[in-house]
C-alpha cells in the first residue's frame, strides 16, 4: 500500500527547526568521524591483531544490527528529540574511557554500548530531520540531512591524528566526548514538530516497507569493513600520507554533492541514481586497493565519496516514499540496518582475509557486494519488481 500523499509539511525547507537539527547533527558527526581513522591507529598502537582490529572496529556493526530495528520503534513511541538526547549522552558517556584500556575485551564491549547510543542518534536525527520537509522535495532535504554524517568527516579526518599527536590518545577520545556533550546542547534548542500519532511498540521491528532499499544499501556497505579498518593501515604500509586525508576527500565528496543528487533523485527518482552509484562504487572500492600514490589514492577516495552520496540519499528517500509517515522512524532503522549488517559482516571477514589477499586485496574483493547488488538492482527494476511510488508533485 502506497504511503503517498504525506501530512502537509511547512511551505519552506528552510525553517529555524530544520537549520538547528542539521547543526545538531553536522556537531555530533564531528565528535564521531574523529574516531575513523583514530580507532584503529589506536588498536595497532599496542599491538592488537588484525583480527582483533577487525573485530573491534565491527563491533559497531554487530552491536548496531541488534539494536537499530528497536532504535526505529523508540523513535516512533518516544519522538526523536528524547531518542537524540539519549543517543549522544550513551556516546559521550562510551567513548573517553575507551582510551583508558588497551584490553580487547573491554574495548569490545564499549563499542557496542557506543552502538546502541550511535544508531539511536542517527535513527532519531533523521526523523527529526526529516520531519519539516514538504513531500515533494523529500530527496533535496534528505541530501541536505544526509550532509551532515560526511561534513562531520570532513572537518574531523584531517585534524584527528594531529590532534592524537599532540593531544595523546586520552585528550582526543575525551575531546570527542566533549562535542558530544555540545550536540545535546544543540538538540534542546530543536522544537519537535507536531506529531503525527504515537506509534505504540510493534513485535516486529522491521518496517517491511523499508527492507528492499535496506537490501540495496547492504550491497554496498560491504565495502565498509577495508574503508573503516584498513584504510589507516593500507597508507603507513604504502606510504600514502596522513590517512586523515582519505577521510576527508571522502567526505568532501560525499557532502558538496549531495543536495544536487537529492534534486536529481526528485525529478528522475530514487533507481535512476541508486544503480550507477553502486557501479561507480564498485569500480572505486577495487581501484583504491590497487592504489600505489597519494593522488590516486586520494582521487579514488573522492569517486568512492560521490558514489556514496548517491546511493544513500536515492535509496534512503525510496525506503521513505515507501513507508507511512507515523512510521518514519522505523523505516529510517530498517534502512540503516542494511549498514550495520553489511559494515559488521566485512569487517569481520577482511580482519581474517588480510594474511591472504594483503591491505589491497581486501578492497578489491569487498567490489563484489555492490556489484551483485547493482545487477539485482537492474533486474528487480527492469522486471517491474522494484516498487517505486509516484510522487505527489515534482520539482520544475
Amino acid at each position: 500500500m502506497s504511503a503517498l500523499p504525506r501530512t502537509p509539511s511547512p511551505a519552506s525547507l528552510w525553517s529555524r527547526q530544520f537549520v538547528l537539527a542539521l547543526t545538531m547533527s553536522s556537531v555530533f558527526a564531528v565528535g564521531f568521524n574523529a574516531s575513523v581513522p583514530l580507532l584503529p591507529l589506536y588498536l595497532a598502537s599496542f599491538q592488537a591483531s588484525d583480527s582483533d582490529i577487525g573485530l573491534v572496529v565491527g563491533a559497531f556493526g554487530l552491536g548496531a544490527l541488534v539494536f537499530r530495528p528497536l532504535s526505529g520503534q523508540l523513535v516512533d513511541r518516544f519522538g526523536a528529540r528524547r531518542v537524540s538526547m539519549a543517543g549522544a549522552l550513551l556516546f559521550v558517556a562510551t567513548t573517553p574511557l575507551m582510551a583508558f584500556t588497551t584490553l580487547v575485551p573491554a574495548l569490545l564491549v564499549l563499542r557496542l554500548v557506543q552502538a546502541a547510543g550511535l544508531v539511536s542518534f542517527w535513527t532519531a536525527s533523521t526523523a527529526l530531520g526529516m520531519s519539516t520537509a514538504q513531500a515533494s522535495r523529500m530527496g533535496v532535504a534528505m541530501g541536505f540531512v544526509g550532509m551532515t554524517g560526511p561534513f562531520g568527516g570532513l572537518v574531523a579526518s584531517p585534524l584527528a591524528v594531529p590532534v592524537a599527536e599532540a593531544a595523546g590518545w586520552q585528550g582526543a577520545f575525551v575531546g570527542m566526548g566533549l562535542v558530544g556533550v555540545v550536540a545535546m546542547a544543540l538538540c534542546l534548542l530543536v522544537r519537535v514538530p507536531a506529531r503525527v500519532a504515537r506509534t505504540p511498540m510493534k513485535r516486529s521491528l522491521v518496517n517491511r516497507a523499508a527492507l528492499t532499499p535496506a537490501l540495496f544499501f547492504w550491497s554496498w556497505a560491504l565495502t565498509q569493513g577495508p574503508i573503516l579498518g584498513f584504510v589507516p593501515l593500507l597508507a603507513l604500509d604504502r606510504n600514502l600520507g596522513n590517512p586523515g586525508l582519505f577521510f576527508a576527500v571522502f567526505s568532501l565528496s560525499n557532502t558538496v554533492f549531495r543536495p544536487a543528487i537529492g534534486i536529481a533523485v526528485d525529478r528522475w527518482g530514487s533507481p535512476a541514481v541508486a544503480l550507477p552509484s553502486l557501479l561507480v562504487s564498485a569500480v572505486s572500492i577495487a581501484m583504491i586497493g590497487i592504489a600505489d600514490t597519494q593522488g590516486w589514492f586520494l582521487a579514488w577516495a573522492f569517486i568512492y565519496g560521490l558514489a556514496n552520496g548517491g546511493i544513500y540519499t536515492s535509496l534512503m528517500t525510496l525506503a521513505i516514499d515507501r513507508s507511512p509517515v507515523n512510521e518514519r522512524g522505523s523505516a529510517i532503522a530498517t534502512f540503516q540496518w542494511g549498514w550495520d549488517m553489511g559494515m559488521s559482516i566485512s569487517s569481520m571477514v577482511v580482519g581474517t582475509l588480510t594474511g591472504l589477499l594483503g591491505y589491497g586485496g581486501i578492497f578489491v574483493f569487498s567490489a563484489l557486494g555492490p556489484i551483485a547488488g547493482s545487477a539485482l538492482f537492474a533486474w528487480s527494476w527492469r522486471t517491474r519488481r522494484l516498487h517505486v511510488p509516484v510522487r505527489a508533485a515534482a520539482i520544475e
